[in-house]
């Protein structure tokens, strides 16, 4: 079965959209106390992992800190990737509200990103899909597989070592706008106020340095954000859009990882490596995309026609054991 690159013809539809036994209306409710308490949780992780090292500065403990709290920057995202979808509420404001309190500790605009992250949807791995493009014209020769066991080592530490902080620049750059080019997503109605947006920025680093000081700061919130944060998203973004067979019925994974690698590794926090469903019904809240794959599961077409794996590094069908063939099976 032939693997390619990037940039397939699109998708086929879905065989599984319309089956009658999955009942849609309950997954598609959402549950805005457990999204803010999710929200609050990774914060409480981020605040035990800074007060951690203001009681014990012990140099060694940085890159298990730096993990921690990568992952938790990662998990944020997740939380803000919610409220584009409109998965806190039926109201804007409010889904609106809390994307931009996600988005702007990161240093990213909610606007820009929404209107990225919708157009994706729209051309997934298209030759109009934004990310897909970004990638290509950045950095082509990374997002190009098969690899050898090397290029592939090389590939997923090179963001732990330095690069992180010219592919995080990138991004924040890219996200940092009121809108993405070619986008009508991004309108006044949705761009975040500039005013705010710089006060509460500035609110933020203040508080945060007037009470721990610059070194905490830049310790605890910068490195990871340049380090960490980005290694993760690398690896989320190759499991979920690269190295995929041509006969899928949509271009994207599945990946049923365990609750190590999805939060304390930051791999795929808050259910989002579920991804397949969640390209299929975006309208679904996170936190009912592994129970539409569990009674999903026993469909034929399901398991046949998508790509699923058992985990990220772990598991005899891994994403790492997959990124190493020329030639594999679903």
């Amino acid at each position: 079965m032939p693997f390619r690159s990037h940039t397939p013809p699109p998708a086929a539809p879905s065989p599984v959209q319309t089956i009658p036994s999955v009942p849609f209306r309950r997954l598609h409710q959402v549950r805005p106390g457990r999204l803010i308490s999710l929200l609050a949780l990774d914060w409480a992780v981020i605040g035990l992992g800074v007060a951690t090292w203001q009681i014990w500065k012990n140099p060694w403990s940085l890159p298990l800190l730096w993990v921690v709290i990568g992952s938790r920057q990662h998990a944020i995202a997740v939380v803000m990737h919610e409220t584009l979808h409109q998965r806190l509420s039926p109201k804007w404001n409010a889904s609106r509200t809390l994307g931009r309190l996600c988005a702007w500790p990161l240093f990213v605009s909610w606007s820009a990103f929404r209107a990225n992250h919708l157009a994706h949807h729209k051309h997934l791995n298209t030759a109009d899909d934004p990310d897909l493009q970004f990638k290509l014209r950045t950095a082509p020769r990374d997002w190009a597989f098969p690899k050898t066991s090397w290029q592939l080592f090389a590939l997923l530490t090179k963001d732990l070592v330095g690069y992180g902080v010219v592919s995080n620049l990138r991004r924040l750059s890219r996200y940092s706008r009121g809108e993405t080019p070619g986008q009508k997503n991004g309108d006044a109605a949705f761009a975040d106020p500039t005013v705010l947006r710089i006060i509460f920025t500035l609110a933020f680093i203040s508080l945060w340095v007037t009470a721990l000081g610059w070194t905490s700061f830049l310790l605890l919130w910068i490195v990871p954000l340049f380090t960490t944060l980005p290694f993760m998203l690398r690896f989320r973004s190759i499991a979920e859009h690269f190295h995929l067979p041509d006969v899928l019925t949509a271009k994207t994974r599945n990946i049923r990882a365990s609750w190590f690698e999805r939060e304390v590794l930051g791999f795929g926090p808050h259910l989002i490596g579920y991804h397949v469903v969640h390209h299929q019904w975006p309208g679904i809240p996170f936190h009912s995309l592994k129970a539409l794959d569990q009674q999903l599961s026993i469909q034929s077409d399901y398991e046949a026609g998508y790509m699923h794996i058992d985990g990220y590094i772990i598991g005899r069908r891994s994403l790492i054991r997959q990124l190493l063939e020329v030639r594999g099976a679903i």
